[in-house]
């Protein structure tokens, strides 16, 4: 663990405070992690901080198995290091956000100057390397105790500080409407 790195939260709104909600390493509800990184050091010790704590993580040396696995399973949260060999970063984002509008995601980088973009694109956190382990399970569980209005509401303040400022902020339009379609649909089901 090193103290030296940092996560910047992006603005979360109000986190889910529900009695049914089990923490993970009380081993009741699991949550399913991606984690896309290059380096096999990182991608398992990744693994070895997250598994513990009874989280099911899934591992992808790539941006194209990254989304070959989101075909596969449904992840709550995904862990990316943006550097990947294959695919930019960001595009892999987008794709794995189009598919699954309420990943939560904590973004890693090595590269302070890309930071910018993930509070534009949607990200709940990045981190920046080295890793602080402990701080990174503290910013996902943080993530995944988000409550879908509080991520609509958190995706949808990022899209209106944003709109003005960037040209192509239509895409992220797009995947809030969707998100909130699905979201809909989702809360006249489970009544």
């Amino acid at each position: 663990m090193n103290s030296n790195s940092e996560t910047k939260s992006i603005p979360t709104g109000a986190l889910k405070d529900d009695a049914s909600f089990s923490t993970c390493n009380q081993g009741v509800i699991k949550k399913n992690v991606l984690v896309v990184n290059s380096d096999p050091q990182i991608r398992e010790s990744l693994q070895n901080v997250l598994r513990p704590e009874g989280y099911q993580v899934v591992l992808a040396v790539n941006g194209q198995e990254s989304i070959k696995q989101s075909f596969w399973y449904r992840f709550d949260l995904l862990v990316l290091d943006i550097d990947l060999p294959d695919i930019n970063g960001w595009a892999v984002f987008g794709m794995l956000t189009s598919m699954n509008p309420f990943l939560q995601s904590i973004v890693i980088t090595g590269d302070s100057k890309n930071l910018g973009p993930s509070v534009l694109k949607g990200a709940g956190a990045w981190i920046e390397k080295p890793l602080n382990f402990h701080l990174l399970l503290e910013t996902a569980e943080k993530l995944l105790m988000e409550s879908r209005d509080a991520t609509i509401q958190r995706l949808t303040n990022q899209r209106l500080e944003t709109s003005s400022e960037l040209p192509g902020t239509s895409i992220r339009s797009h995947k809030m409407d969707t998100a909130k379609k699905i979201h809909s649909s989702w809360r006249k089901g489970s009544r």
